[in-house]
């Protein structure tokens, strides 16, 4: 599943929901979110990792074709699997923040 479909279905969730969950089953919805939340972040920093070793890899073997190709194809900035994981990672809280406002909203009734 894609990152933002999942977090876009869990804030809807908690908006719509928190109200009527239990705390029982607002930990498990936000546990299971959790869960099902890595596979995507686990699947896309795999993959950066992947096209790193990848390029490097074809700019051994090939240096000339690779000067040429990577001369004209712009590569992201160092350190953008940080970013990625820190965009994925702030995301997750927020969501998670949301949930717990609404909650707490229910609570003191505003």
């Amino acid at each position: 599943m894609n990152f933002a479909s999942l977090m876009f279905a869990y804030v809807v969730a908690a908006y719509y929901a928190a109200a009527r969950l239990g705390r029982a089953q607002a930990w498990f919805l936000s546990f299971l979110y959790t869960v099902f939340l890595a596979l995507p972040v686990v699947s896309a920093l795999s993959g950066w990792g992947r096209i790193q070793a990848l390029r490097q890899m074809f700019t051994e073997e090939h240096p000339v074709s690779a000067m040429a190709f990577f001369e004209r194809s712009s590569s992201p900035p160092p350190g953008f699997a940080y970013y990625l994981a820190l965009l994925f990672l702030s995301g997750w809280i927020m969501s998670i923040l949301f949930m717990v406002s609404e909650r707490v909203k229910m609570t003191t009734g505003d």
